[in-house]
């Protein structure tokens, strides 16, 4: 099928990588996108349509899509708006199965003449050398064409393919042989005009060095006279740079407008962004690093957390230098601590959780010596709190409940003072916080009465900073989610209609700040995890048609989350993955086990995937004893019974003998296994333990009423029946 006119496609190429590739994919965006395609050729006609003076805009994907399924609408729009294919080929590349589909997808469209391919690792068609399967940097759809249908056939295809690797075109040579390829033009007449463009610049600057030469003698009485205005101009900069950084931040972080605090940090980097950096400053470096910080962490409340590591670790870099300059500066240190948390916390939500433990407590240790430094400093003892908060966070992931219940209560005792001596918003926000997360652990620890003390404790401190600020965003966002603890104590207790009351606001709040600000992933992040506990609600009461709906509008949410960053672990496991649970158990509700199934299956394939990249994270684990439960439910009811028995096992395998876990609906999920196993001593330690905290949920009430039900044969006998 002929490219058509590249004008009348929204982009002039789509960009299809690995995510380890990023690297390359960002620099080939700018490659393209800056070229300036020499004068004689534009407006020429080729076969790729009329020749134009820049090859923008560029469409630059991530290899992990929103949805376990399919593409996702906005990826098959992008594509289907692209007048060329890029694709950068690598091992990783030819394993990602979204550069696959998306190549697919392309080549559906009838465009497999504009797919041109960019070797930077790899060896192509390995696949056909034995013993170097591992080195394929094409994957499959490269590898093989379509038919008339767009169905995968055996038929060989050679791509075209630009070389980046060493020994190949270079990545000058690369980029050229691509735009070649875009343009179809001849790749020498292009390298040629190039190289003539080249040679008139070095002559250009020849000629104005000589010039610059004359002009310097003149010019030296003039920059005398110059200097003192500028040193001037240049005091005025800073203090207002530094102003936007402090006093005018702290005015607009309550209102919660990213745009606009995005606006402050660019703003700041752009001033210093024209100057030198090796003749700043400390206290120029200083503020050029939190205009970084400011800058993350809007980019990781939008979701990019890419762009965002990238950042901090760039701000990292300048902290701790100065650091180095200055050990004894608390400025400095508490500069760089800001930095270490920053990157633990990307990293953390990346799922790499050893990087996220060393870099809390390198910020934990920051913060101490900020205190060593000065005691009396309030805003240090904050960030001593704030780091035991942090490290906290991290410790109850990992299932270390008793060392993350230590930490929290440090920081409750050192925010409960400041918020004594020297009370302001942001101390009662973190003393708030703690109780949040202290109930958080007592939850999980099956200490139901102390999780809802303390969650009525941060309540009402919401409450009071709201009768004064109604419009506080942190208050607002933190109330919703402590709404939505309380709507799953409340169902814990049995009391579904208070659940759903607490539910309902959570949505009803998180949905208004995403409405305010649709680009803040955080609240797109809170408005789904709301809708998908209501899900539960109404699943585990029965309500099929509601709990649809509410799974619907989650899928909705998690594919907005996962098209900003398909790299957030957080949001594939509790957002994306707790989708496709809720849609399998819906599809059993309904009673298509076939489908159900088929859900379970393929959350069970991708929770193992994520397992094997990110051992550590206990989530991860959480949700897969679910899905395994689930599978052997259906496998049972569909006469698989020997299947059925072993993922029960694996529910066993996954959540037994684990002594940090004291989580009820953990232990709920195990007596479930316990109990269609037939190990009968285990289940009664176990139900005994639940109806000791008063553990009320429907899920648990009905295992109980089945337990008093007299059992056909055990699960242990059935092993020696056939499966159906």
């Amino acid at each position: 099928m002929a490219a058509g006119n590249p004008s009348s496609f929204g982009y002039r190429a789509f960009i299809s990588y690995s995510h380890r590739d990023q690297a390359w994919a960002q620099w080939l965006h700018k490659a393209i996108e800056t070229y300036r395609v020499p004068s004689r050729l534009v407006g020429q006609t080729t076969a790729a349509g009329v020749i134009p003076r820049r090859l923008a805009p560029i469409f630059r994907d991530r290899d992990e899509l929103p949805s376990a399924t399919d593409l996702g609408r906005k990826v098959d729009e992008a594509l289907a708006q692209s007048a060329n294919l890029i694709v950068i080929c690598s091992p990783q590349a030819a394993a990602s199965r979204w550069v696959n589909a998306e190549v697919l997808a392309y080549k559906r469209l009838g465009r497999a003449d504009r797919i041109f391919c960019l070797i930077v690792g790899g060896e192509p068609n390995a696949t056909d050398m034995a013993g170097r399967e591992s080195e394929e940097s094409f994957c499959e759809a490269l590898r093989f064409g379509v038919d008339d249908s767009g169905n995968p056939t055996r038929e060989r295809t050679e791509p075209i393919a630009a070389d980046a690797r060493p020994g190949g075109d270079g990545k000058a040579g690369a980029r050229l042989k691509l735009i070649a390829g875009m343009l179809d033009v001849g790749f020498d007449a292009l390298k040629q005009r190039e190289q003539q463009r080249r040679n008139r610049k070095w002559a250009a600057l020849a000629a104005a060095s000589f010039a610059g030469m004359l002009l310097t003698g003149g010019l030296s009485v003039y920059a005398l006279r110059a200097r003192s205005e500028a040193i001037a101009q240049r005091g005025e900069a800073e203090g207002l740079i530094e102003f936007m950084l402090g006093d005018l931040r702290k005015k607009l972080e309550p209102v919660g407008r990213l745009d606009v605090m995005d606006s402050v940090g660019e703003r700041a980097l752009a001033y210093y962004s024209k100057q030198d950096t090796g003749g700043l400053d400390a206290d120029s470096l200083g503020r050029r690093a939190r205009a970084l910080h400011l800058i993350g962490e809007v980019d990781d409340l939008r979701g990019d957390l890419d762009h965002a590591l990238d950042v901090f670790e760039k701000a990292a870099r300048s902290t701790s230098e100065l650091l180095a300059r200055a050990p004894s500066d608390g400025h400095r240190v508490f500069d760089h601590a800001q930095s270490m948390y920053w990157v633990g916390y990307v990293a953390w939500q990346h799922g790499d959780t050893a990087i996220a433990e060393k870099a809390f407590n390198e910020y934990r240790a920051l913060a101490e010596r900020l205190v060593a430094i000065d005691a009396s400093n309030a805003d240090w003892q904050a960030e001593v709190a704030s780091a035991n908060s942090n490290l906290g966070t991290l410790l109850v992931e990992q299932r270390r409940l008793d060392e993350a219940q230590a930490a929290f209560e440090r920081s409750q005792k050192v925010d409960a003072e400041l918020v004594r001596t020297s009370p302001s918003t942001d101390r009662e926000l973190g003393l708030a916080q703690d109780n949040s997360w202290l109930a958080t652990v007592a939850e999980k620890q099956g200490r139901l009465d102390d999780a809802t003390a303390s969650l009525g404790n941060e309540v009402a401190i919401y409450e009071s900073i709201l009768a004064g600020d109604a419009h506080n965003a942190q208050a607002n966002q933190s109330l919703f989610v402590a709404e939505q603890s309380l709507g799953r104590l409340a169902l814990a207790r049995g009391d579904a209609d208070a659940a759903s009351r607490h539910l309902k606001r959570a949505i009803e709040g998180s949905e208004a700040l995403r409405s305010f600000d649709p680009s803040n992933m955080l609240w797109v992040e809170l408005a789904a995890a709301a809708r998908a506990n209501e899900a539960d609600r109404l699943l585990q009461t029965g309500n099929v048609d509601a709990a649809r709906t509410e799974t619907t509008r989650v899928g909705e949410l998690a594919r907005i989350l996962l098209a900003h960053d398909a790299s957030n672990v957080a949001w594939q496991i509790t957002i994306a993955d707790r989708h496709l649970l809720l849609e399998a158990r819906l599809a059993q509700a309904r009673g298509d086990r076939a489908d159900a199934l088929e859900k379970t299956k393929t959350l069970i394939d991708s929770l193992q995937k994520s397992r094997a990249e990110h051992s550590g994270e206990q989530r991860i684990l959480e949700m897969l004893a679910d899905a395994e439960r689930l599978d052997g439910e259906l496998l049972d009811a569909t006469g698989h019974s020997s299947d059925a028995a072993g993922a029960w096992q694996r529910v066993v395998d996954l959540l037994s003998g684990d002594a940090g876990s004291r989580d009820p609906h953990l232990k709920t999920t195990l007596a479930r296994a316990y109990f269609r196993l037939d190990q009968g001593d285990a289940l009664r330690a176990l139900t005994e333990d639940l109806d000791h905290i008063g553990y009320r949920h429907p899920d648990y009430v009905d295992l109980v009423a089945r337990m008093q039900q007299p059992r056909a044969a055990t699960v242990a006998e059935s092993l020696h029946m056939p499966s159906h």
